[in-house]
């Protein structure tokens, strides 16, 4: 089972894909910093921390929410849809459908795996 452990609803982090172990989490970069959910259908906004973050919030990104240590709160989630707000970003994640599902995530940061985004 590649997936196990909590959904994204539970604001826990999903197990490591298929192959992976429970105490390997990839090399992270941070892109951005979830300021607060927006709205009920479970989209937050994030004030981007890169040049272009465009390049990093495409729809099917694999994003992680971590910590200021950089562990990992939720993920890998997928970006189902992207749009810019004034100098933040709104992002909404597949299978992430409440606003109680991203509250938590409040104040953390967003990561990605991707080595080298076109940034």
């Amino acid at each position: 089972m590649a997936r196990e452990g909590r959904d994204a609803d539970g604001h826990g982090a999903l197990a490591p894909e298929a192959g992976g172990s429970a105490g390997q989490t990839p090399p992270l970069r941070l892109v951005g910093r979830l300021r607060k959910p927006h709205g009920e259908q479970g989209e937050v906004a994030v004030q981007p921390i890169v040049p272009n973050p465009g390049a990093f919030f495409l729809p099917k990104a694999r994003l992680y929410i971590v910590d200021d240590e950089r562990r990992v709160i939720a993920g890998p989630l997928l970006v189902a849809r992207r749009r810019s707000y004034h100098r933040e970003w709104l992002l909404g994640f597949i299978g992430v459908t409440s606003r109680p599902a991203v509250e938590g995530w409040r104040g953390h940061y967003v990561a990605t795996d991707e080595p080298d985004a076109d940034d």
